[in-house]
């Protein structure tokens, strides 16, 4: 059997390690057989969407698809009550992205075939494809109830469940699913982003080990567990992981992205640049990559370099709170503090519980002189995180220019307090300093002093 004839076999088996190899020996992706079928239209009248989007990605021609969605239309001409031929072209329209003429299929199929559960669990993806994540889980639960041995029909109701944030719910179902086909590489991989949403991470990397050794050519297990690596502080691995996820797929934006960030954390810029850059490449839309090689430029002291990054990327997403609050911290290390106002308050408009962004502009409204802007921007920053630290600190310096003395001496205290729960001395001290030089003798030095000596 030819390398092109086995690509096809496997969209038909739904075997996704076999395709992948075949493709990697190099068989073509729209070959064709004798019934003038390709891969990705296989994988479309199966239904198996994991199959159809990494053929996809790996530029699978979509003219397939409009030939399937006329070849099912003239099937359903001859024979009207064929539920299979609606099935079909629900699935070529919703490859299409036309999700709401897919649900009309799908439902239609189930007219046709009322105890068809493969018709119930398609149109429940297509209802998550909208986001009607709720009409979604009632779907996939009506295909449960006539088939209860449906391992994708429990897994994408775990898929819905984790879109609404339910995430031990996702975990129970695609648990099932696994029960129901350990070989299945996607439930493992799946169960793997719940146990990382609820931040249970090791869990998570178990999980995409397991997926990846059901299918070693996963590139978006290894994405994913490099990002679970990256939260756990093992950034050298997650970045081994994001490295194996390009070489397996050279065009994942995400994998370039994290990388990038990865890099950042490791203090290396000029390399998570390189890998910004790249994303930006392969998708010049990606607003994420623009801001992140923004915040890169800046951590090197090219400022102007982020501000035309972060630019770029609120073009792209206007509503990008970092961006603007990015944007802003650049604009108030090049001194433009009244650019950095307007920044920080736009994303105070978006985001009202941005604490960071009223510390910083009560930054920037302090270095204009403006000192009870500053104090009120200082205290709403409190309000919203009573244990931020700086904001005491920050409040306590413009209360001094206010010449309230107390008050000053008072945040001082407070702030002295939080950076020892930080144990963060030095800063202590230094409170201990500024508290004297507006009154020595005040009590609650000799009292910050006593904590600091029983650290």
């Amino acid at each position: 059997m030819d390398l092109n004839q086995v690509l096809i076999e496997a969209a038909k088996d739904e075997n996704m390690l076999v395709l992948k190899t075949a493709l990697e020996k190099g068989a073509d992706i729209n070959t064709t057989d004798s019934s003038g079928m390709t891969a990705l239209m296989y994988a479309i009248k199966r239904g198996d969407w994991e199959i159809v989007n990494f053929l996809k990605e790996k530029g699978a021609k979509k003219e397939g698809c409009w030939k399937a969605i006329t070849d099912c239309t003239e099937a359903i001409e001859l024979d009207p009550q064929s539920a299979h031929a609606y099935n079909n072209r629900g699935n070529a329209y919703r490859d299409l992205g036309e999700h709401k003429k897919a649900i009309d299929d799908y439902t239609k199929t189930i007219e046709l075939d009322p105890q068809g559960a493969y018709a119930y669990k398609n149109r429940g993806n297509a209802y998550d494809d909208l986001g009607e994540h709720h009409k979604a889980i009632d779907d996939c639960t009506k295909a449960i109830e006539l088939d209860p041995k449906y391992a994708h029909a429990y897994n994408n109701r775990g898929l819905a469940y984790r879109q609404l944030g339910e995430y031990q719910k996702a975990i129970d179902d695609f648990t099932e699913a696994i029960e129901l086909d350990p070989q299945g590489a996607y439930a493992y991989y799946n169960r793997g982003l719940a146990y990382d949403d609820l931040g249970e991470h090791h869990k998570a990397i178990d999980d995409y080990n397991k997926a990846i050794e059901l299918d070693p050519k996963y590139a978006y297990a290894y994405a994913s567990r490099g990002s679970a690596y990256d939260d756990l502080g093992e950034y050298q691995k997650a970045i081994d992981d994001y490295t194996k996820a390009i070489e397996l797929d050279p065009k994942y934006v995400y994998a370039y992205n994290n990388r990038g960030v990865t890099y950042g954390d490791l203090g290396e810029h000029q390399k998570a640049i390189d890998d910004y850059t790249k994303a930006i490449e392969l998708d010049p839309k990606y607003a994420y990559a623009y801001n992140n090689r923004g915040i890169a430029y800046a951590h090197l002291g090219e400022h102007q370099k982020a501000i035309d990054d972060y630019t770029k990327a609120i073009e792209l997403d206007p509503k990008y709170v970092y961006a603007y609050y990015n944007r802003g911290s650049s604009y108030a290390d090049l001194g433009e503090h009244q650019k950095a106002i307007d920044d920080y308050t736009k994303a105070i408009e978006l985001d009202p519980k941005y604490a960071h962004a009223y510390n910083n502009r009560g930054n920037a409204y302090y270095d204009l002189g403006e000192y009870q802007k500053a104090v009120d921007d200082y205290t709403k920053t409190i309000e919203l995180d009573p244990k931020y630290t700086h904001a005491y600190n920050n409040r306590g310096i413009a209360y001094k220019n206010l010449g309230e003395h107390q008050k000053a001496i008072d945040d001082y205290y407070q702030a002295g307090i939080l950076y020892l729960q930080e144990n963060d001395k030095n800063r202590a001290i230094k409170c201990i300093y500024l508290m004297k030089i507006i009154d020595p003798s005040s009590q609650l030095i000799h009292r910050l002093q006593d904590s600091i000596d029983q650290k």
